[in-house]
């Protein structure tokens, strides 16, 4: 509840409304064509830098200290959600095997009483083959369970892997430019960037 008035209350409200206003005072020029327009550009510049830094310093101020707190939160629960997570997926892994094992058995009884149904028919004698319940979904008073088949896969040779599959890796990349180590396919050059100090 308290939560709700900081993050409702006036004094968040001033907060935003003092930042947008701060924003809204500062205006681009539309065209640098001189040194003194340059010079103007450099002073707004830094001054937009210290403006987004005020604003960022004080909804730091506000939203640091929730943050830390749902961190704790998140930190104490994180092992009794741990176990839980795993003891499921060990539980899921135990029933998945028994379902496969269920599902094997009633496709052997299916294919013997399609068998006896295939034989009874041959004989000239009406049949009507009973079907054993697919056990795909199963439910109780308390919840339900479905075996689903998804797509998965593993990669049993990264050599035999198409081009088109592979995505370089930029750490290394960089890691390799900074050496200027080269690289086949790969350009190092020199890229500027204006630094704004404030």
């Amino acid at each position: 509840m308290s939560t709700e008035i900081a993050l409702n209350g006036p004094l968040m409200e001033k907060a935003v409304l003092k930042a947008t206003e701060q924003v809204a005072t500062l205006s681009l020029p539309l065209e640098i064509k001189e040194m003194k327009d340059y010079q103007a550009a450099i002073d707004l510049a830094a001054k937009i830098k210290r403006t987004g830094k005020s604003i960022t310093e004080y909804k730091d101020g506000y939203a640091k200290p929730y943050y830390n707190v749902y961190k704790e939160i998140n930190a104490m629960f994180k092992p009794s959600l741990n176990e839980l997570k795993e003891k499921e997926a060990s539980l899921k892994a135990d029933m998945l095997t028994f379902m496969k094992a269920e599902q094997k058995r009633k496709d052997i009884e299916q294919e013997a009483l399609d068998k006896q149904a295939l034989e009874l028919a041959q004989e000239g004698e009406e049949v009507i083959v009973p079907v054993i319940n697919d056990l795909k979904t199963t439910t109780t008073v308390n919840g339900a369970s479905q075996v689903r088949t998804t797509k998965a896969f593993e990669i049993e040779d990264p050599a035999l892997i198409p081009r088109e599959y592979l995505t370089p890796d930029l750490t290394k990349i960089k890691e390799a430019m900074k050496i200027q180590k080269p690289i086949p396919g790969v350009r190092f050059y020199d890229k500027e960037t204006l630094a704004i100090m404030s």
